[in-house]
């Protein structure tokens, strides 16, 4: 009753104005704007709360511990001093990508505290703050790397994801390559190149790892459609 009065209302003051009309213009506006929002690849929503963030950056940090935790009770090869395959920067480098660096690299950091308190592979102060905290820390490098959207072609998606992974486990193994060389070169075989030393025994895990992580980046930002 009281929307019949009030398009009665409408009519008179405004002659021509037709109600079901600007009902629907409003709703395929809605329904574009969702569909815009929708079509956006890797950008966190705006207006997201701080609480929102901090709760999937702890989500991320958990899932990341528990991926290892799978990863190393399967039968893969494990090196004798750290290191060992596994999908645990996955959601890092997601997270990197959605929420941009800074997020990324805090979440990398707090991962790297938690995987230190559960390793406890460590010889030296500075060797502790480069294979855990500086290491992961350095994934949030994904989030440099922008996407685009997904009305881009699958190929310069799938490279730009490609290269976020790249460019993220490769400063990563700089970390670990130099904390090999100062640190973990005691380990080497006699009259090994220390260089070398470290370059294989960092290599031998990350090289895969980065190959699988960026298959598995890219395979679930097509089934989630936007992070």
């Amino acid at each position: 009753m009281v929307r019949t009065i009030v398009g009665a209302l409408i009519i008179c003051r405004f002659p021509g104005f037709d109600i079901k009309h600007r009902h629907i213009s409003f709703v395929n506006a809605k329904i574009q704007q969702k569909h815009i929002v929708e079509d956006k690849i890797l950008e966190y929503p705006p207006g997201s709360s701080r609480v929102r963030i901090h709760a999937q950056v702890a989500l991320c940090v958990a899932l990341s511990t528990v991926l290892d935790i799978v990863s190393n009770a399967l039968p893969l090869p494990r090196m004798p001093y750290g290191g060992t395959l596994s999908i645990a920067t996955v959601p890092m480098i997601i997270i990197a990508l959605r929420m941009g660096w800074r997020i990324g690299s805090i979440t990398g950091v707090l991962y790297g505290i938690v995987a230190l308190l559960r390793e406890q592979h460590f010889i030296h102060p500075i060797q502790l703050l480069l294979d855990y905290p500086l290491a992961f820390g350095t994934i949030g490098a994904a989030g440099i790397v922008r996407c685009g959207s997904w009305q881009q072609t699958d190929v310069r998606i799938r490279i730009r994801i490609g290269v976020a992974v790249v460019v993220a486990n490769s400063l990563r193994f700089c970390a670990h390559f130099l904390s090999g060389i100062v640190f973990w070169y005691q380990f080497a075989a006699e009259g090994q190149s220390i260089w070398l030393y470290s370059l294989i025994y960092n290599a031998s895990y990350m090289v895969p790892e980065t190959i699988i992580g960026s298959i598995l980046v890219q395979v679930l930002l097509r089934r989630l459609r936007f992070l």
